[in-house]
């Protein structure tokens, strides 16, 4: 591995409306400009999505306070193939066409 190499997690949401699991926990920054379809492809991943009966167990162990139900649930809806970004950059736009707001 390239050793100026950082490992950096970013989410993009592809909605609809506002994801309350993400308040206060992420810095809110940028609009996709371009690469639309990208964003697209990517949000088609299928994602983990466990049954009815492994929540209810996960919810039964959070109660008896098993610390794994936590580290299980963190898996549920991450895309089941690695998605990898690389070379992407950034776009340098002189007048944005768009304008940042507050939801």
């Amino acid at each position: 591995m390239d050793p100026e190499y950082r490992n950096v997690e970013f989410l993009i949401t592809t909605g609809p409306g506002p994801c309350p699991q993400l308040d206060s926990k992420n810095i809110v920054f940028g609009t996709v400009l371009e690469g639309l379809d990208v964003i697209t492809a990517i949000a088609s991943i299928p994602t983990y999505k466990p049954s009815e009966n492994i929540r209810q167990l996960n919810d039964l162990a959070e109660f008896f306070g098993d610390e794994r139900a936590q580290n299980a649930r963190a898996m549920w809806n991450k895309p089941l193939k690695t998605v990898y970004i690389r070379d992407c950059g950034e776009i340098k736009v002189s007048k944005p066409t768009l304008t940042p707001s507050l939801p």
